[in-house]
């Protein structure tokens, strides 16, 4: 996609009457959006350090809007994050204005400005594009799923390189926004709904999934992405609408068969795709088999662009679009050769490469690694499981356990056999020291705001 701003993009459909951001408050057209914008409380964020901490999606798009191309840099904030994430990533990214809908947040170094008001009516008109006085850097913390969350820098050209452009004539794609808009999966949708020449429908994340599932129904939703962990969680949703998908989208983890043959089962008119991206290696690649893993082919030629390599079992990706430095320590997570350590473990069967699981996601047993997704797809691939999770507890002995949840297929279902017979098929497919000493059965599995399984230990 040619490098322009955000509001530039928008500004390419302001000649359309039709709706391009849809949520419960109403159906916005881009020439609204271009003047609604001018509504955010910047005071005077030219050239400076904004940060948004905003819990309506809607007002985050604005704030985008407004900022991408006048601000040096943009700091996207989930508004769930703990405070004392929060005061770290802040005091990293020292913003010189905070804009909130928080009012109890303060912050002793930047200007807080709060705007708590709804978003106005504000009639359309034909606005101009403000002219860009700076590239803006949009700023992303990490999932934090096995860690401390750290910053990481994109540019409007690099998050908008894996935005496709909808085709003349053909359907308006509507992308429904399941992930928290401040994540790097986030803006990914978002820049495809509202740059690409689609729509993006906004459910309120407040809601319980159901809800959500319902109103993207309502609105019409054709395309739709989340991590494996939220789609079995869709899939298990026993009042779920009809979606009229055209374009299914997995992220944020590994996409094993059972997940993609269960899409694929449930709606047999959608193109399914599985991408691989982080924060810091940015979109790297996307597979359209309806297969795990990806073609060995990739190394040599990469679809997208994106040059990939293996090295001692890591997947590396190349993307000169990415500063490679987190932002506030200067740690560095690019080689001199360019290549981002994405921290995955992968291995080559056949003319496929799969991915194993997070080298720092890694259990310890005894000296013994083992990746928790290894186990978990053991279990998934029953039709008893709907959901699983591995983790770790410390032992005096081992150093950790491996210990386990799994959500039934069946509630009703007889826990304690269940758990008895899952834990006999563990020891006769793997090595003892990686049986999980106890299997729990619970009604959810815990994710993170990312939509992840998370991972840290109980």
């Amino acid at each position: 996609m040619k490098s322009i701003s955000l509001l530039e993009a928008i500004d390419t459909q302001s000649g359309s009457d039709e709706p391009i951001l849809i949520s419960q408050a109403g159906a916005w057209t881009a020439r609204y959006l271009m003047a609604a914008s001018g509504q955010v409380p910047l005071r005077d964020g030219r050239s400076s350090k904004v940060a948004l901490s905003l819990g309506d999606p809607a007002k985050v798009i604005l704030g985008l809007i407004a900022l991408d191309g006048i601000a040096s840099r943009i700091l996207l904030l989930s508004p769930g994050m703990v405070s004392s994430e929060f005061d770290g990533l802040i005091s990293e990214f020292d913003p010189d204005l905070i804009v909130t809908d928080n009012k109890a947040l303060q912050s002793e170094g930047a200007v807080v400005t709060l705007w708590s008001e709804e978003i106005a009516s504000v009639a359309e008109r034909r606005s101009a594009p403000r002219p860009r006085i700076c590239s803006t850097q949009w700023v992303f913390a990490t999932s934090g799923t096995t860690g401390r969350p750290k910053l990481v820098e994109h540019s409007f050209a690099s998050l908008s390189r894996a935005t496709r452009p909808s085709k003349p004539g053909v359907e308006t794609v509507r992308w429904g926004q399941l992930y928290e808009i401040t994540r790097f999966a986030g803006i990914q949708v978002m820049l495809q709904g509202l740059a690409g020449g689609g729509a993006l429908l906004l459910p309120n994340r407040i809601s319980s999934l159901s809800a959500q599932l319902r109103l993207l129904a309502e609105w019409r939703c054709t395309a739709l992405s989340a991590t494996p962990t939220l789609w079995r969680k869709i899939l298990l949703t026993g009042d779920r609408p009809k979606l009229d998908l055209r374009q299914i989208t997995l992220g944020g983890e590994i996409a094993d068969d059972a997940v993609l043959t269960a899409l694929k089962r449930e709606f047999t008119d959608a193109r399914i795709t599985h991408v691989y991206a982080s924060t810091e290696a940015g979109a790297a690649l996307a597979v359209h088999d309806g297969r795990a893993g990806f073609p060995e082919s990739y190394l040599r030629n990469p679809p997208s662009g994106i040059v990939i390599k293996i090295n001692d079992a890591r997947l590396y990706v190349h993307n000169h679009d990415v500063t490679g430095k987190y932002l506030g320590s200067g740690q560095s997570f690019r080689d001199e050769d360019g290549f981002v350590d994405t921290g995955d473990i992968v291995e080559q069967r056949g003319d496929r490469i799969f991915f194993r699981g997070r080298s720092n996601g890694a259990i310890n047993v005894g000296g013994n690694k083992l990746f928790p997704e290894e186990i978990e797809r053991i279990l998934l691939e029953q039709p008893t499981v709907s959901e699983a999770r591995i983790f770790s507890r410390p032992s005096p002995i081992t150093g950790q356990l491996v210990v386990g949840e799994i959500v039934p297929a069946d509630p009703a279902s007889d826990h304690k056999a269940l758990a008895a017979e899952l834990l006999n098929l563990c020891r006769s497919r793997l090595p003892r020291w990686q049986v999980p000493a106890t299997l729990r059965v619970v009604a959810e599995i815990r994710s993170n705001a990312a939509g992840k399984i998370e991972r840290s230990s109980l």
